[in-house]
């Protein structure tokens, strides 16, 4: 269980904003997993935070590029399947 203070769930609260409330779950876990060893002052609160939000845009920037990529790949696979 990791402790904090109410400044500290402050920083976190700010950095959680521009996400949708299904992200922030995630967001959290993602935090504790980096608070693990840590020791927990507002700074490594703030990193961590940090952190974690720029692997949640990177995964979901990843994702939807796969998406974009995919997409014609398979319009243009089906247009290929046609008979002539």
């Amino acid at each position: 269980m990791i402790r904090l203070t109410d400044r500290q769930l402050q920083i976190l609260r700010d950095l959680a904003t521009p996400l949708s409330p299904f992200q922030r779950g995630r967001f959290l876990q993602l935090v504790a997993e980096r608070l693990g060893d840590a020791t927990i002052g507002d700074g490594a609160v703030h990193k961590a935070g940090k952190a974690a939000i720029d692997e949640d845009l990177r995964v979901r920037e990843e994702r939807e590029t796969r998406r974009a990529l995919q997409r014609p790949v398979f319009r243009y696979w089906r247009a290929l399947q046609r008979p002539v």
